[in-house]
């Protein structure tokens, strides 16, 4: 993104000022869905409603047995990531998400969670015999790899959201620019007109695709039977982390 002659502080200063408006923004949408509650809900409490409940289901596909105790964090990135998104569609502010220490950020949450559900759910003797990999000697390679990584997955789910929002607001600031011989001020029209729809599509999508992740990560961490429903012993699992991840990524894509 281009930001002229902006200084590096200033740059922090707008994207913090971003992070703490969506933020507030967020919190206090949030408590007006909620606080006048009615079996027949209003526009915001049915709006809230309506896409909790549709995600709620694809997350949940994704978590596996057992995954409800997991949606406060999945719905809680996603709305958060989804407000961070938007923001951008006011004149004159960045996503928070278009910035690699925040997102990069989020992933680091989602990595120690993921562990910690890994080691509750199998106990630390399973939890690190999962990294070892089905072939005994070959147990130090596999391991080497596999913590390797687990170590990438916040960093690559951090760098995707960046990446993703980083090009929308360049597109989005392009379209700022006023161009040909009719771009005198007093007739500009702002062409982001044009690109908002598909900032407001995209930026639903990548809201959904980090937390969507998350659960896939949680799921295979979390698993404790293989392939034929039966229980570990102090087997590792038969079937890669990576095929898992894209079968349980691909059936709800």
């Amino acid at each position: 993104m281009t930001f002229g002659t902006k200084t590096p502080l200033q740059i922090y200063t707008m994207f913090l000022f971003a992070i703490i408006l969506t933020s507030v923004v967020l919190v206090v949408t949030g408590v007006l869905a909620v606080s006048k509650r009615s079996t027949v809900p209003g526009r915001l409490q049915g709006f809230f409603e309506l896409v909790t409940e549709y995600f709620r289901d694809i997350f949940l596909g994704a978590l596996g047995h057992g995954g409800e105790k997991h949606l406060p964090l999945i719905f809680a990135l996603f709305w958060y990531i989804l407000f961070s998104n938007l923001i951008e569609l006011i004149p004159g502010l960045n996503a928070p998400t278009s910035n690699a220490s925040n997102t990069l950020a989020l992933g680091i949450i989602v990595f120690f969670y993921v562990q910690y559900v890994g080691i509750k759910a199998r106990g630390i003797g399973q939890y690190l015999a999962h990294f070892c990999g089905p072939i005994i000697f070959m147990a130090p390679l596999f391991f080497l790899i596999e913590v390797i990584g687990e170590f990438i997955k916040p960093f690559s789910l951090g760098m995707r959201l960046a990446g993703n929002i980083y090009a929308e607001d360049v597109i989005n600031k392009m379209a700022m620019i006023p161009v040909g011989p009719a771009a005198h001020p007093a007739f500009f029209i702002p062409m982001q007109i044009i690109v908002y729809p598909l900032q407001i599509f995209t930026g639903v999508i990548q809201a959904a695709i980090f937390p969507l992740l998350t659960c896939a990560y949680i799921n295979l961490m979390s698993e404790t039977h293989n392939d034929n429903g039966d229980d570990y012993d102090s087997h590792p699992h038969s079937e890669t982390m990576t095929e898992k991840l894209s079968e349980s990524i691909g059936s709800h894509a």
